[in-house]
């Protein structure tokens, strides 16, 4: 059973987790077309691959995913934060170059999206309990499954990097700056990498962020209703006018995260609802403080898109002047989805993050941990 989400965003009853509407059934012609790609090898599971959910003290599942190098000890654990409506499978490809730099791979499915529990009846909308749960849930994942594997008689404690997209980035660097701390008092993550964080959103980037949360404050009278604009999962969703040409220009990549709700529909999500923008406004107006920033103790790589329509650029160059140990890179002419980027683009990122590690974790004495 699994608790439903009322018209005032709280909790008032208990729903089977039987949906009251059906997901999509995308037509055959497009459906084909989009799922074909996923016979390519990279975008396939690697070898060893696991998908594991647990229970949250919520009281709601939650589905992650990791795989380790097969014949060696990894160096280190990459905790990859997904971006707004992505599942797990999106990052496959990613998760195959980290292993083949012997580094070892969790992915988490944010609560009301990719393979865990939604929020509402209709499992589209991709609503918000607030930001605070989601950094909750995450710290549940690293403490009670990543941190206990993360380990090897051989050579001790497994440091973890954290790297994130977009929300997830903004998720990642709230968790560096408020979880980071074991229940032993002793660090979780070495460092943390992040593409496209959510220190604002483009489309309303020229109102006063005040102003904008606001807004969404009003609108969020109807919390569960879709923001303006917003619809349930469709085939072509994302090749919509107002949509298409912002997340990638890698014609294969931009059409995973179709070809998988396509082949897997019970990962469609459609547009995020009121509630959800009035809580990432709200949680903005936190991160983007510099007496919060200043507090950064873990060394920290942030890359921004330079043709970014998501997020704003302006509001990312802004907030990170104000963590101390920071290292920012502009990813030109790159759109939003920097890790589904094409690759001139996308290795030119995974060059800085492979060098930012090194530099940071692996080539140090302590390998960047501390012993617990």
């Amino acid at each position: 059973m699994a608790k439903q989400l009322d018209a005032a965003g709280g909790v008032d009853k208990v729903a089977t987790e039987t949906h009251m509407i059906q997901f999509s059934d995308p037509p055959p012609a497009f459906a084909s077309a989009h799922t074909s790609i996923l016979s390519d090898p990279r975008f396939r599971e690697p070898p060893g691959w696991r998908w594991h959910s647990f229970t949250a003290s919520g009281g709601y599942k939650l589905r992650y995913g990791s795989v380790y190098p097969s014949e060696t000890i990894a160096d280190a654990v990459v905790v990859i934060l997904p971006g707004l409506r992505d599942s797990g499978e999106q990052y496959l490809e990613l998760a195959h170059a980290l292993l083949a730099r012997n580094l070892a791979v969790w992915v988490i499915d944010w609560r009301g999206q990719g393979g865990s529990q939604r929020y509402l009846k209709n499992p589209h909308k991709r609503h918000s309990a607030g930001f605070d749960s989601d950094l909750r849930d995450l710290r549940e994942l690293v403490e009670g499954y990543i941190l206990p594997s993360a380990v090897h008689p051989d050579v001790g404690r497994l440091p973890l990097i954290m790297l994130g997209h977009s929300t997830g980035a903004h998720l990642g660097l709230r968790f560096l700056l408020e979880h980071n701390t074991s229940a032993k008092g002793k660090q979780l993550f070495s460092v943390g990498a992040f593409c496209a964080p959510m220190f604002g959103v483009y489309q309303v980037d020229h109102l006063p962020l005040a102003l904008s949360t606001a807004l969404a404050a009003l609108m969020s009278i109807l919390p569960t209703a879709y923001v303006p604009g917003g619809r349930d999962w469709e085939a072509g969703f994302r090749d919509m006018a107002f949509r298409k040409g912002r997340y990638t220009h890698d014609e294969m990549r931009g059409a995973l995260q179709d070809a998988w709700f396509s082949r897997k529909p019970d990962l469609q999500i459609g547009s995020p609802t009121t509630r959800w923008l009035f809580d990432a406004l709200r949680s903005c107006l936190k991160l983007r403080k510099p007496s919060y920033l200043k507090k950064m103790t873990t060394p920290t790589l942030v890359a921004s898109a330079g043709d970014d329509r998501i997020v704003s650029n302006r509001m990312t160059r802004r907030a990170i002047a104000h963590i101390p140990d920071v290292r920012h890179i502009e990813i030109f002419e790159a759109q939003h989805e920097i890790l589904m980027e094409a690759d001139k683009y996308r290795d030119e990122f995974l060059s800085h993050f492979f060098t930012f590690i090194e530099e940071n974790v692996l080539n140090k004495s302590d390998r960047g941990v501390t012993k617990f």
